[in-house]
């Protein structure tokens, strides 16, 4: 539908639960992003025969982050040992990220693995190919973001649907800063067949409830990953990315970081959060979070999440060249050369 195709035609049975639903999303993904009159058309002929799991089992996406721990965490709260709605399955993925190392991904997954034994969940590592055959096509992931990641883990859970008849997919975002995107939902449902039930989850908690969640769990507080970069050895995150130092910040505030082997840095201060951190990304995240740095006395953050906020409202040095080259120069520098176009790091004197 991105690229232009009028028409979908399947020579294979199709459930006409998932066709109704297929058809649904395309919907709802034109009328966000409005690509073209009318959606992709699909042509089946054939129905297929209810086929599924023989016994219930609900599984869900993880990759070891704040959002997939959150979801696990809840779910086992929610759910009893022995209840299908209890999560029994994890699904880890390799192949969807052009940045993430096969060495990476194996090392992180076979820690992931033994800790999820020890909690009675088994963890099934995939590779796929459903996004680099059009990667190129789409360098800056901006089609996947917005349209197609939701239907590939979809998809993936369809491959497995002899074991699987639900799979959770993790929010990453709260009901109040929720926008159209490719997971979402009032999309992700839309890929459900009559067999295998398609949710998004936890759209009701923010990343600091998520976090908190985390920190009141020694398991998840152990094993968390939350980045992608090769990380020093013995460690599991970088520590010096935007990821690494927002997760820090709001361990920092439930008093969960100190002590902590997750980060090559066990302290936050305000220089490594001024450099690394970005409200571009997720404002409300550092927003809701300096109550509780303040309450706990972390006052000496203040001034870093301040200058952070006013780099985001364009209110800096870095903002008027922003402005001048949207204005003027219709956007040149930041298509040409991104963040790197402006300053690098505003005057002392203008934030």
């Amino acid at each position: 539908m991105v690229f232009g195709e009028l028409r979908l035609a399947l020579d294979q049975p199709v459930c006409p639960t998932l066709l109704r639903n297929v058809r649904l999303g395309l919907a709802w993904l034109n009328h966000w992003f409005a690509f073209r009159d009318a959606p992709l058309e699909i042509e089946v002929d054939r129905v297929a025969q209810l086929t599924g799991a023989g016994t219930p089992l609900t599984a869900s996406y993880f990759s070891g982050g704040v959002d997939s721990w959150a979801t696990l965490l809840r779910n086992h709260r929610q759910y009893p040992m022995g209840h299908p709605g209890r999560i029994r399955l994890c699904v880890g993925i390799y192949g969807l990220q052009r940045e993430v190392s096969r060495e990476n991904f194996e090392s992180a997954t076979a820690l992931l693995s033994d800790t999820l034994r020890s909690i009675g969940v088994e963890m099934l590592t995939v590779e796929t190919n459903i996004y680099r055959h059009w990667m190129d096509r789409d360098p800056g992931y901006f089609y996947w973001t917005r349209t197609f990641n939701g239907a590939a883990l979809a998809s993936i859970a369809h491959g497995l649907h002899q074991r699987v008849d639900s799979v959770l997919i993790a929010s990453s975002d709260h009901m109040k800063s929720m926008e159209p995107w490719g997971t979402h939902p009032l999309l992700d449902p839309c890929f459900s067949s009559h067999a295998l039930a398609v949710e998004h989850d936890s759209i009701d908690w923010s990343r600091l409830d998520k976090t908190r969640e985390i920190a009141a769990s020694p398991v998840a507080l152990a094993n968390l990953r939350v980045c992608d970069v090769q990380p020093p050895d013995g460690y599991l995150n970088c520590g010096a990315c935007e990821k690494c130092v927002r997760t820090m910040m709001m361990l920092e505030a439930f008093g969960a970081l100190e002590g902590s082997s997750l980060f090559p840095f066990q302290h936050l201060d305000a220089d490594r959060l001024l450099k690394h951190g970005n409200m571009d990304l997720e404002y409300q995240d550092y927003l809701e979070t300096l109550p509780l740095l303040l309450q706990r006395g972390r006052t000496d953050l203040k001034p870093s999440i301040d200058r952070l906020h006013r780099r985001q409202r364009e209110l800096d040095a870095r903002g008027l060249l922003k402005r001048i080259d949207r204005a003027l120069l219709g956007g040149y520098f930041r298509r040409r050369y991104g963040e790197r176009g402006y300053l690098s790091e505003p005057p002392r004197g203008n934030a």
